[in-house]
């Protein structure tokens, strides 16, 4: 599963499966998915900050992640995308 960022130890990676369009997000021990569109994560068990920090990645990169999506399934790994400053 590649990883496409990785910032304030927050792993995000991505690998062909189902569908809705999505992420996977480690931070600290504890994983979540999250849907590219709409931002919405499951499983979570994280702290406030790294929600913000999470949702607003997602946000701004929306369209580089699901190119992205459409890369990992069609068997090419995706380049990195730039983390949060």
């Amino acid at each position: 599963m590649p990883e496409l960022c990785r910032f304030n130890g927050i792993s995000f990676r991505i690998h062909a499966d189902h569908l809705p369009p999505h992420i996977h997000v480690r931070y600290s021990g504890a994983d979540a998915t999250v849907e590219i569109r709409g931002c919405y994560i499951t499983a979570n068990r994280f702290p406030p900050r790294v929600n913000r920090d999470i949702r607003e990645w997602v946000e701004l990169h929306e369209d580089e992640l699901l190119e992205a999506w459409n890369l990992i399934n069609n068997g090419v790994n995706p380049d990195k995308i730039a983390p949060l400053r």
